[in-house]
């Protein structure tokens, strides 16, 4: 899909779910056109796969938020991370699902109280950034097209916070290594809680932190949470 599509208003999210309460890996395949209609064979491939559930149609924006299982770890701990790749290699989507499934670490997860991993693969446009040369904050490059791989892990005990912090931390670094490229700008809605700047916004910190200077030089805004320049 990501090196045969050039539409920019077809998109796909591939997640790799997997409940350890059940020892069950769930994918499943966000497919999306942003007009009521979608060209012919645009997802047929992905359509034509055998599934459990399958919901599409056209449908208005809060419907289809509906559809999501945002609320699935309702009231559990967890944490998110990210890398960023150039694109998703079948070598690279196997060691994602390595990772889901049948890590080592996940022997232990009785006593973690570990209950839901999820890897999101999110394969965009290579001219994703070349839309506007306006500047922004994030990317910091508009040179290539990156995209983000979403990393996410709940569990119930707050004593395993740590455990799990490193878990999170060991997996992006042993998908990173795979990648075998310098790492590309993290994307910032994803990144761990204490992400250094520099890895998100790159040569555009000075300017950032400039900006912050004049605009907020009592760091008001740092009371809202979040990165900080």
């Amino acid at each position: 899909f990501a090196s045969k599509t050039t539409d920019p208003k077809a998109a796909l999210m591939i997640t790799y779910d997997y409940f350890l309460s059940r020892n069950s890996l769930g994918p499943s395949a966000l497919v999306f056109y942003d007009a009521p209609t979608p060209p012919s064979g645009v997802f047929d491939e992905f359509l034509a796969i055998p599934s459990l559930v399958k919901n599409v149609s056209t449908m208005s924006f809060p419907a289809l938020i509906k559809t999501s299982m945002a609320n699935a770890t309702y009231g559990s701990r967890a944490i998110f991370n990210t890398i960023s790749v150039l694109n998703y290699s079948v070598p690279f989507l196997n060691a994602v699902v390595n990772e889901t499934t049948v890590s080592t670490f996940w022997g232990a997860s009785s006593t973690l109280g570990a209950e839901f991993v999820s890897y999101v693969v999110e394969p965009f446009l290579p001219s994703l950034y070349k839309h506007s040369s306006t500047p922004s904050a994030f990317p910091p490059t508009r040179a290539n097209g990156f995209t983000p791989l979403k990393i996410y892990y709940s569990w119930a005990n707050q004593t395993s916070d740590s455990a799990m912090h490193a878990a999170v931390r060991e997996s992006a670094s042993t998908l990173q290594n795979l990648v075998g490229e310098p790492p590309a700008p993290r994307y910032p809605n994803y990144a761990i809680f204490d992400t250094p700047a520099e890895m998100m916004y790159g040569d555009n910190l000075p300017k950032l932190r400039s900006l912050q200077q004049q605009v907020d030089p009592e760091h008001v805004m740092d009371l809202a949470g979040g990165f900080r320049f």
